[in-house]
């Protein structure tokens, strides 16, 4: 989450540029709570849905929300209308957050991750 809220910060009121060396070492362990997994294909979103635990995605609209609250001001306004609709779908019925994933293509990167998306929203 602390990585999701730095490119939030640099994506609304800054900028994102690639920086083409590590700087930090990463590394994973089975004790990890949180880090990188396969999100990809059936397996994923078949464990997805069983585990159904929807707070991570809960967590994002918070955070966006926190976003508003903390540097609204500093945002342009196309863009605070993205982040406003996207907070919102903590507080929607299913049909119009999958609408306005839609609309406002706030849609995950790979496949499987989109279906779990429009099926969870």
């Amino acid at each position: 989450m602390h990585d999701w809220w730095i490119a939030l910060l640099a994506s609304t009121i800054g900028r994102i540029s690639y920086v083409p060396i590590p700087l930090v070492s990463y590394r994973q362990h089975a004790t990890n709570i949180l880090g990188s997994v396969n999100r990809s294909g059936l397996a994923f979103i078949f464990s997805k849905m069983v585990r159904g635990d929807r707070s991570p995605t809960l967590e994002t609209y918070r955070q966006a929300a926190q976003l508003l609250t903390a540097y609204g001001d500093h945002i342009q306004p196309t863009v605070y209308a993205e982040i406003d609709a996207f907070a919102s779908l903590a507080h929607r019925r299913k049909y119009s957050r999958i609408w306005l994933i839609l609309k406002h293509r706030t849609l995950k990167q790979t496949f499987a991750r989109r279906a779990y998306q429009l099926l969870r929203a």
